[in-house]
């Protein structure tokens, strides 16, 4: 059951008009008592009635002050929520964390209803925190070992035993290294540091492409892109890019020598849709349920189970979603990203 249908029943109610006589409305008596923090907003992002939650959480009871968000973003949920019905979104505000759920009740209103996640989120920062000391404290022994294992290296002769058990050393050396940087990388995770921009996928696709091919070139593998004319997403450049290279790196690491990893993309409703498949043996059966959990692996799997996990992160901050499709042969990861409206891009780019 989704938290809409908890909220609100399968059907949302339809306001009343006002009489003459100035009679109150069914929705604003209802409003009035509700216990979470809720408003009814329009198309000109007025906010004609809000629940006493609300009130008491915002005094001013104005939208723009509540999200305390930049004027595209704010522009966007806007946008979303008249044209799409619903929409999902997280904020903070005075040290607070809300998940904002909307729902378009007629032509003209809508209503949004916050429910507190401040828990949750202080979990999360709590096991950032613990990654990050992890991360720290064994990046100096790290360091050093790799020190030794040179020096070492420098000694022996070029072959025998002493020499295979060192190149053993070294590619456990090189796994734990990758662990940290990925710990790391987890550990700054936060949507706080999002840029919102509008985005031309054409310029997305091009970047990937440039920081894949020094993963490519090794097995001789081949990237082919088919790509739909003039998109644009809504995202910040620099996590999006790191979270398909993310899934494009365990496309290379499954994929036999001069095989192929396809990138298919086209539009999908109020999405773009960006597939990534590969033509490796692909993911059991037993792991597709929870192939996006940290340190989630296969048997004899050369990664480390964290890569899925933050590029599923990195795209959920941004509004979008990260999935396992089903598919014949290899493994079919499909990003769904939010469309950039044309307000927003405007916007972002100083037009109107």
């Amino acid at each position: 059951m989704s938290l809409w249908r908890k909220f609100l029943g399968k059907k949302a109610p339809s306001p009343a008009p006002v009489s003459e006589e100035g009679a109150s409305l069914p929705l604003e008596e209802i409003l009035q008592e509700w216990p979470l923090p809720a408003a009814v907003v329009d198309r000109q992002r007025g906010v004609p009635w809000s629940s006493r939650a609300l009130k008491a959480l915002s005094p001013s009871g104005e939208l723009q002050h509540l999200l305390e968000l930049p004027f595209s973003e704010l522009v966007e949920i806007h946008r979303r929520l008249f044209e799409e019905g619903e929409v999902e979104e997280e904020v903070e505000y005075r040290e607070r964390a809300f998940r904002v759920l909307g729902r378009r009740i007629s032509s003209e209103l809508a209503v949004l209803a916050l429910v507190e996640v401040t828990r949750e989120r202080t979990l999360e920062k709590e096991l950032r925190f613990l990654a990050s000391t992890l991360a720290h404290e064994f990046r100096t022994p790290l360091t050093a070992l790799q020190g030794y294992v040179e020096a070492l290296e420098e000694e022996l002769p070029a072959e025998g035993y002493p020499r295979e058990i060192l190149s053993a050393i070294r590619e456990h050396l090189h796994r734990l290294t990758r662990l940290v940087k990925e710990l790391l990388e987890l550990s700054r995770l936060s949507g706080r540091d999002l840029r919102c921009e509008a985005l031309p996928v054409a310029a997305l696709l091009q970047a990937l492409r440039r920081a894949a091919e020094p993963l490519l070139q090794p097995k001789g593998l081949r990237l082919e892109i088919h790509p739909e004319k003039d998109l644009t997403v809504r995202g910040d450049p620099d996590y999006l890019v790191q979270a398909l290279l993310k899934v494009l790196e365990n496309a290379v690491r499954y994929s036999p020598e001069g095989g192929r990893i396809i990138i298919e993309v086209r539009s999908q409703g109020k999405k773009v849709r960006i597939a990534i498949r590969d033509e490796g043996p692909g993911v059991p059966e037993e792991l597709r349920s929870r192939i996006f959990e940290p340190l989630v692996r296969g048997k004899n799997s050369p990664g480390l189970g964290l890569g899925l996990a933050l590029a599923r992160r990195l795209v959920c901050l941004q509004g979008g979603d990260l999935l396992l499709e089903p598919s014949g042969q290899g493994a079919t990861f499909v990003f769904l990203l939010p469309v950039s409206s044309p307000e927003v891009q405007n916007f972002a780019t100083g037009k109107g």
